[in-house]
């Protein structure tokens, strides 16, 4: 290895090192109970009690079941609102019996919440909503 890649690496390594250091002091952790099974990053999580733990990275939080241990990481893009949430709150989207995450709102007090982009599974249970209606026309 020569000179340059070997410094190169130590300063990749600095920076990860205190990014790493960096978002764990900006950690914020939220218990919540959710009463039905939920679709998240792409699976189905049973319903139970849940921490969601923010900070890991931007726009990265990780679900995790106390009870079992199941995590899932989800990602999304920060969405604000108009008035502070008095609570943190998870907001789901219901189609039929099926629930999925759809927002994380973390800190109480806080504008700024975590939107989540709908997975595959969301897109189907969005396009077997709709319905196709066929007209004819008459001479």
């Amino acid at each position: 290895m020569t000179l340059k890649t070997i410094r190169n690496g130590m300063v990749l390594g600095a920076i990860a090192f205190l990014t790493i250091a960096t978002a764990q002091a900006q950690s914020e952790t939220v218990s919540v109970s959710i009463p039905f099974d939920y679709f998240a990053a792409g699976k189905i999580l049973p319903a139970g009690e849940y921490t969601v733990q923010s900070g890991v990275a931007n726009g990265v939080l990780v679900l995790r079941n106390r009870e079992n241990g199941m995590s899932a990481m989800v990602t999304g893009s920060f969405v604000e609102s108009n008035k502070p949430r008095a609570d943190a709150s998870l907001l789901f989207h219901r189609y039929g019996d099926r629930y999925f995450l759809s927002e994380i709102w973390t800190s109480p007090g806080s504008s700024y919440g975590l939107r989540l982009r709908p997975s595959n599974a969301e897109r189907e249970q969005i396009a077997g909503l709709r319905t196709t209606v066929g007209l004819t026309a008459r001479r």
